[in-house]
């Protein structure tokens, strides 16, 4: 996931540790398979949903090693 891997690349540059991927709820395809990509990338230490208050599973939360 090229994109994906963009944005983690981007946000270690910019010196932040956390970064919110927007995918949506749809049927959850898209979600999964960004979470499975995210579980074999180096850089990151943890993921999860969102608080309901900004976007719950529509959004996922990722912890960024630097």
């Amino acid at each position: 996931m090229p994109l994906v891997d963009k944005v983690i690349d981007n946000t270690i540059l910019s010196g932040m540790t956390r970064v919110d991927i927007v995918h949506g709820v749809g049927t959850g395809r898209l979600r999964d398979a960004i979470r499975d990509h995210l579980n074999a990338h180096s850089f990151v230490v943890n993921f999860n949903s969102a608080d309901l208050s900004q976007g719950g599973t529509g959004v996922t939360v990722v912890e960024i090693k630097v």
